[in-house]
C-alpha cells in the first residue's frame, strides 16, 4: 500500500491551485507548472510563459485532513485531470 503525500499548490498569477501527489515541494511546483502551461495551451494561452515558469510565484502547502475535507466539498475543479495534477479555481 503506498501513502499519499498530498499538496496544494497555488499559483499567485490569478489564484489557480493545484493538488498534487508529490514527496516533496520542489516536485509539486513542478508538477503544477507542468498543468499550468497545459491549462493554459487548453484555455487559450492568455498567460505568458516566462510568468507560468516563475517557481517564485507558486505556493505550497500540505494537505491534512481539514484542507482534504475543504478540497472535497470544493465545486471550482476543472474537469479531469492534466498529468497527475487536479485543478481547481480555473
Amino acid at each position: 500500500m503506498s501513502v499519499l503525500s498530498l499538496k496544494m499548490i497555488t499559483w499567485e498569477g490569478d489564484l489557480t491551485q493545484f493538488l498534487v501527489d508529490a514527496i516533496d515541494d520542489k516536485d509539486a511546483i513542478s508538477m503544477a507548472i507542468e498543468a499550468n502551461v497545459a491549462l493554459d495551451k487548453y484555455c487559450g494561452g492568455n498567460e505568458t510563459g516566462e510568468d507560468l515558469l516563475d517557481e517564485s510565484t507558486y505556493t505550497v502547502d500540505d494537505v491534512d485532513f481539514d484542507l482534504l475535507c475543504e478540497i472535497v466539498e470544493r465545486d471550482d475543479w476543472f474537469s479531469g485531470k492534466f498529468g497527475k495534477t487536479k485543478v481547481f479555481n480555473c
